[in-house]
């Protein structure tokens, strides 16, 4: 596994030129799909997808549009899910202030699989992902929380 920051402000989430000099690097370096975290920065990974013909995985939303045929897929915040499960522990009295984390088993995350990606994801690939997914539900997987 390769990983590479683009900085630790603010600002390294504003920087594609960045992006695509970290991708660059990374994909010369022997990655095949590189998932960035990265904000705009993000974009410059996707311009140096298309520019080396590899994928790219988006983050917080589908990026698809931002580049068709380089992202492969993204891996979605699902926020809706947290304003409603906000609302319904209020609604029930049963609301308390603090974090509270959505992960898999809260349907607070998920990944893009639709009619614009499938024909990059074999199924047996989507049979692993999910697959994956629970036997982190369950438990028996612990992702890390750390780089």
């Amino acid at each position: 596994m390769l990983v590479k920051y683009a900085g630790n402000t603010g600002a390294a989430f504003k920087d594609p030129t960045k992006g695509k000099e970290l991708a660059l690097a990374e994909y010369q370096s022997g990655a095949d799909i590189i998932f960035h975290a990265s904000g705009s920065t993000g974009l410059g990974v996707f311009e140096a997808g298309r520019q080396l013909h590899k994928l790219a995985i988006g983050v917080d939303s589908d990026q698809y549009d931002e580049a068709p045929g380089v992202v492969l897929t993204s891996m979605v915040k699902r926020v809706d899910t947290a304003v409603f499960e906000t609302i319904r522990g209020l609604k029930a009295g049963q609301w308390r202030g603090g974090i509270r984390d959505f992960g898999l088993a809260d349907h607070g995350v998920t990944w893009v699989y639709d009619d614009r990606n499938k024909a990059l994801i074999p199924a047996p690939v989507k049979a692993t992902v999910d697959s994956l997914e629970k036997e982190i539900v369950a438990g028996h997987i612990k992702p890390p929380t750390e780089p």
